[in-house]
């Protein structure tokens, strides 16, 4: 009596598909945002928001300073933002020795440069900061 067993072929050992194509959910329109327009039977009931916040004395005393009402995150934060390194020292230390603590530093600086949508740019000798689209 030979019996012959057959190694099992690819779609039999495994129970699931893994290469199956997931369903596209529907994709919604994106709708840009407006003034909203409180209706008359309602308005009575909503308030609006002040735009600026009136902090206590104690915390101004500690050196808390109200948040910027005018402008967009971004645009505050390139105002604000300051690194350790100027723009041409993170563009030379990019191009250093991996092992050296001035190419973390310089990598470290690009990447919160990354975060509010900036990236160096070389013109000639000196880096410039360019805003990403």
């Amino acid at each position: 009596m030979d019996t012959k067993i057959q190694a099992p072929t690819n779609k039999q050992q495994s129970g699931l598909n893994k290469e199956v194509d997931m369903p596209r959910s529907a994709e919604a329109p994106i709708e840009e945002v407006k003034e909203y327009e409180v209706p008359k039977e309602v308005s009575t009931h909503v308030t609006k928001v002040q735009d600026t916040i009136e902090l206590p004395p104690d915390l101004i005393n500690i050196g808390v300073s109200a948040p910027h009402s005018h402008g967009s995150v971004s645009d505050i934060l390139q105002k604000e933002l300051k690194l350790p390194l100027t723009d041409d020292q993170i563009g030379a230390g990019l191009d250093g020795n991996v092992k050296a603590s001035g190419t973390w530093l310089a990598t470290w600086c690009e990447k919160q440069l990354k975060r509010i949508h900036i990236h160096l740019k070389k013109i000639g000798q000196h880096f410039v900061r360019v805003k990403s689209t």
